[in-house]
């Protein structure tokens, strides 16, 4: 569960209905929260007051937080590779976006496709093949 206004938080709750804070800083902005694939971890997007949302990575219960991206623009649909070793994420750079892909292994990161914005305006969706 992830409440949107501005502040939010990130909670998770069990089958019995019990919530249990995960991302809870009330002077931030936490969205799109992306559990890994063998959920140890959790990635999500953080808005500091006054900054635009750069992606960062925690374990399971909100712990061990870090910055994972820096970049000047809002950062967004992150989500991680099948095998749970890179993230994938969409940074925008007027007057295109970006799809990048950030190893952990080695840190790297790198842009993965380009795509031109029309009329300021995308939709998105991230998707895995096996091919």
């Amino acid at each position: 569960y992830m409440a949107t206004r501005t502040s939010s938080n990130i909670w998770r709750v069990n089958r019995e209905g019990q919530a249990q804070s995960v991302i809870e800083d009330s002077t931030f902005r936490v969205t799109e929260p992306a559990y890994s694939p063998d959920g140890s971890r959790l990635a999500y997007i953080l808005r500091k007051y006054g900054a635009f949302g750069d992606v960062y990575v925690s374990d399971a219960n909100g712990e061990n937080q870090t910055q994972i991206t820096r970049n000047p623009g809002p950062d967004s649909f992150v989500t991680w590779a099948p095998d749970g070793q890179s993230l994938w994420y969409i940074a925008p750079v007027t007057p295109k976006i970006e799809v990048r892909k950030v190893s952990f292994g080695d840190g790297a990161e790198r842009t993965v496709a380009s795509l031109d914005l029309v009329k300021g305006q995308a939709r998105i969706c991230l998707l895995y093949t096996s091919d």
